[in-house]
């Protein structure tokens, strides 16, 4: 708090509720900045990170960098927009050109888009945990964590 207090451009509205206050937290932004930039050059550069996928869930269109995997999947789903450094002169310069209409139709465009392209459905998530479940060997030969757990070995 204090350190937000010393910028009067920063708001701090509190705590939220994961997974509930999704809805109200990124409906209440225009863009959502999703590049993660911790391990920039190698980790960073290939994960997708879920607020891609929740902002889009919830009409609100994503920023990243352009040569990370995260920018490429935001230009070719069209889930937002990217910069080509993460950098804030980058940064200010789409700012700047982005109109209000521009990040409305972007909106727009997701949430006309099938929910299901931001969740997994039932029968997605049982499929990929059925391996874990099946009490013996995963599809690739080796022991499923159920069946270490329960000390079963792979047998012949």
């Amino acid at each position: 708090d204090a350190v937000i207090a010393r910028h009067s451009n920063m708001h701090y509205g509190g705590t939220y509720e994961y997974p509930h206050g999704l809805a109200q937290v990124y409906r209440a932004c225009d863009l959502v900045w999703s590049q993660d930039l911790w391990q920039a050059g190698t980790n960073s550069d290939w994960l997708l990170p879920n607020r891609i996928y929740e902002a889009s869930y919830f009409g609100c269109p994503s920023v990243a960098v352009r040569h990370t995997v995260t920018g490429q999947r935001i230009e070719a789903a069209g889930l937002g927009f990217t910069v080509e450094a993460p950098t804030p002169d980058a940064l200010t310069a789409l700012l700047s050109g982005l109109k209000r209409a521009d990040i409305q139709a972007r909106a727009v465009g997701l949430l006309r888009q099938p929910d299901t392209d931001f969740r997994l459905t039932l029968g997605e998530l049982e499929t990929a945990l059925a391996p874990l479940f099946s009490g013996g060997r995963s599809g690739s030969g080796e022991m499923s964590p159920a069946a270490a757990n329960t000390g079963e070995s792979l047998g012949a």
